[in-house]
């Protein structure tokens, strides 16, 4: 599967997912990906900043990727727990 800096984890995700390409290429690129993860802005914001990470968890909701498939790419990079 081609990425390039710019391709983001949904992207990857939709166009596996309307073109029916392989789905262990789909998890190694995903695994391969650089990610950023959510932050929290502190009192009085409090606010959460999503990352590029958001975006797995999301995709699988929507029932784009496996819950296999997530928990693959997931032990290939290892986010921090929230």
């Amino acid at each position: 599967m081609k990425t390039n800096a710019d391709t983001t984890p949904e992207e990857l995700i939709l166009r596996a997912y309307v073109s029916r390409s392989d789905r262990a290429e789909l998890v190694s690129a995903l695994s391969a990906m650089e990610y950023t993860f959510p932050q929290y802005e502190p009192y009085p914001v409090e606010e959460r900043l999503m990352g590029t990470w958001d975006q797995l968890p999301l995709a699988y909701y929507q029932k784009y990727i496996s819950h296999d498939e997530l928990e693959a790419v997931r032990a290939a990079v290892k986010p921090p727990q929230e």
